[in-house]
């Protein structure tokens, strides 16, 4: 099983420019900076060199993104398809984290089309201070109300070897985890299960926990509530994709 942890966030369909989106940028990392340090000194891959945090501004940032519009096999761009961008700390392996994703993407597909995701290092176990409850919660929130986000759950990655597998189902699926988080319009569709720990998150959206120590796939009492959370998330998954708030057919657009 892979060693990986990860924090994803989900939000679907949702039309919002570079000019809407490079300010949320930067609040993204500096949110993450004030919660731990070892969420902070991030460097933005650009196509020619790292960008440190402390170069960046909102011009700086926008301009980041538009290089990395989606571009069709001729080269040509899509900006109905977004932008992508790429992030990592500066600290090396195991502390190491990337930050990347697809954002600004407002034409439904089979793929997660909005996202971000934070990722412990690839390559290596993770730093056991990073697998800190008082560090994954509060990230998972943050990220989830800034992007006004749909869907976010917090997992080790070899949780999902570990979950029911849906053999006829094509597209993508919302899995439950550690920490899963749904927007208010979501879940007032599911019903948590007992034996998650339940709360509200400031926006009014809901947190299913599943313990408050750090998660591990070799616990059964953390995966036996992963799995029960998973299972409260079958009404959403039973939705076409993408499910864009609980498929009542409305788009986001720009704030």
């Amino acid at each position: 099983m892979s060693g990986l942890y990860r924090i994803m966030t989900y939000w679907g369909p949702r039309r919002e420019s570079t000019a809407v989106l490079a300010p949320r940028m930067l609040r993204m990392l500096q949110g993450l900076a004030d919660i731990d340090p070892l969420l902070a000194d991030w460097q933005w891959v650009g196509k020619k060199r790292l960008v440190s945090v402390s170069e960046l501004d909102v011009a700086t940032a926008e301009r980041l993104l538009r290089s990395r519009i989606s571009r069709d096999d001729a080269g040509e761009p899509i900006p109905a398809r977004g932008y992508s961008f790429y992030v990592h700390t500066h600290w090396y392996e195991p502390s190491r984290l990337t930050l990347q994703g697809s954002i600004g993407v407002c034409t439904p597909s089979n793929l997660y089309d909005n996202n971000i995701h934070i990722d412990t290092n690839h390559l290596s176990p993770p730093d056991e201070a990073l697998l800190k409850y008082r560090i994954y919660k509060p990230a998972l929130v943050f990220l989830a109300t800034l992007w006004r986000a749909n869907w976010a759950s917090a997992f080790p990655l070899g949780l999902f070897d570990l979950l029911p597998k849906d053999e006829n189902r094509l597209d993508n699926r919302l899995d439950g985890g550690w920490i899963t988080y749904l927007s208010a319009r979501w879940a007032a569709k599911i019903t948590p299960p007992k034996s998650a720990i339940v709360e509200r998150a400031p926006d009014g959206g809901l947190l299913m926990i599943a313990t408050e120590e750090t998660f591990r796939v070799d616990n059964p009492r953390h995966v036996a509530v992963a799995r029960e959370i998973d299972a409260a998330l079958a009404p959403l998954n039973a939705l076409p994709w993408p499910p864009n708030d609980a498929a009542d057919g409305r788009a986001v657009a720009d704030r």
